[in-house]
């Protein structure tokens, strides 16, 4: 099996194991509880947007589900034993990833994340993004970019008259597309998208325009147009890739790359000891056996495999897509 884990107590509380986490929830202008049902999932709050699944963000760290290492949050086993949950080398680091599920009941903000750059410049970290569509309504749509010739003059009067509307890259999306958000991308999901979001661990948004929404009492929520302006890259339009359309290699990124597998039978798996990896089942359901651990994985489901696992099974019909770190070669 893998490394030993030291408990909070000083004492060992177990091996390395795939780890499954209880997602923390959080409520949003936009959510609402009926897309939740295409996952089997009854949310609290009727205003639930997203389920944040694996995450060592301050404020919305998960903890794991399953295990010797229950109860235990994600930021301090990255803590404790850095190199086994991470891979080699990796001392010092915090969790460098975020997965969560979002839905969109209503759509959500016309948005920007910084890149690394200019988080750095104006506070906050960068934040780079790609989405899976797990369901879709018949006619749902995502902003994704602005459209040719788009400058960031025009942009500015657009958005000094309340007219981003008609600047934006407006696009059909149907279940199963994927969609890379770069940082600087200007976008939205529309009312009726339900996705698995894979990002860097940062929660850095610039809203530039909220299509006339305010709440329980009147009042719309702050813009940040200064900011967005800045982080803004105009010339960034992601292709939106449709089923017939994907490779192994879905997305390669500044930070983060994701491939697309699928898992046929049962399988044994050997884990490569100098980076982790998250599994997110897309469609179908597995079985995940370890020494310390027998995992049920549904469709929306995220496992994170630490670096210092060792040999694990496998087993089931399902589609997956596996993140890691990008290459930085």
């Amino acid at each position: 099996m893998g490394r030993v884990i030291w408990g909070k107590a000083g004492g060992t509380t177990g091996c390395w194991y795939p780890l499954v986490f209880a997602p923390v929830t959080k409520e949003t202008a936009w959510g609402g509880w009926r897309l939740w049902q295409r996952l089997n999932r009854c949310p609290r709050a009727a205003k639930t947007g997203e389920f944040w699944e694996i995450s060592a963000f301050p404020g919305m760290v998960t903890k794991v589900d399953v295990g010797p290492l229950r109860g235990i949050g994600l930021d301090y086993l990255a803590a404790v034993d850095p190199e086994g949950l991470l891979g080699r080398g990796k001392a010092g680091l915090e969790f460098p990833l975020l997965v969560k599920l979002i839905a969109a009941e209503e759509s959500l903000s016309v948005q920007v994340h910084p890149d690394d750059r200019t988080a750095c410049a104006l506070g906050g970290r960068g934040k780079e993004e790609a989405w899976y569509v797990l369901h879709a309504e018949p006619g749902s749509r995502i902003v994704c970019g602005v459209k040719p010739g788009t400058n960031r003059r025009r942009l500015a009067a657009a958005l000094e008259r309340g007219e981003l509307p008609a600047c934006l890259r407006q696009l059909p999306v149907t279940t199963g597309d994927f969609v890379p958000i770069p940082a600087g991308c200007i976008h939205s999901l529309g009312a009726g998208v339900l996705v698995l979001e894979i990002q860097q661990s940062a929660d850095t948004t610039y809203r530039l325009y909220d299509w006339g929404r305010v709440d329980d009492r009147g009042l719309p929520r702050a813009l940040h147009i200064e900011e967005g302006l800045a982080a803004a890259k105009l010339s960034c339009r992601p292709v939106v890739l449709r089923p017939w359309q994907q490779r192994k290699l879905l997305y390669h990124g500044v930070h983060f790359r994701i491939t697309k597998r699928r898992i046929n039978g049962r399988q044994q798996q050997a884990q490569d000891p100098a980076a982790f990896r998250i599994w997110s089942v897309v469609q179908g359901r597995l079985l995940v056996t370890a020494a310390s651990a027998r995992l049920t994985l549904e469709r929306g489901a995220s496992l994170l495999i630490p670096a210092g696992v060792g040999w694990w099974r496998v087993e089931g019909e399902a589609v997956i897509l596996e993140t890691g770190l990008a290459d930085r070669g």
